[in-house]
């Protein structure tokens, strides 16, 4: 169920939405294509990387792969930026917030947040993190 707070923090309008989204069924189709396409047939697991990731595969495994399927794919291991900066926080290389968001982070590091909540924004976002807070854990060599 989405509440009127989700609409509006994530700035969803929800008549646009449904003129411009795909049914689930074709998103499942055009996800699972992808995936086959770039996971040189299973060879190589593929180790997925977010923040917060655990949400983003728990929905995926809800609507568009199922868990057999994903495990044909992807590794168990996963990678995720909140968890990185969280220790980042608590090791005193970044300050200590009350929150490690994706904005929160972005404004830290001074990435533009226009667009966020928007699925491509947010990968150039979280990619962008990664790599600066892999810079960071390097210095420290």
């Amino acid at each position: 169920k989405v509440s009127a707070d989700a609409l509006s923090i994530n700035r969803i309008n929800l008549l646009e939405h449904d003129r411009n989204s795909i049914s689930t069924s074709e998103a499942s189709a055009k996800f699972n294509n992808f995936i086959c396409r770039h996971s040189m047939n299973s060879k190589e697991k593929i180790i997925p990387i977010g923040h917060n990731v655990s949400l983003d595969i728990k929905f995926i495994k809800s609507y568009l792969m199922s868990s057999a399927e994903w495990e044909k794919h992807f590794s168990y291991r996963k990678m995720d930026c909140h968890s990185v900066a969280m220790f980042l926080g608590f090791s005193g290389f970044l300050p200590k917030y009350d929150s490690y968001s994706l904005k929160t982070l972005a404004e830290h590091y001074g990435l533009q947040t226009d667009g966020m909540h928007e699925a491509r924004k947010d990968v150039q976002i979280t990619t962008e993190l990664f790599k600066l807070m892999s810079n960071k854990l390097k210095e420290l060599k």
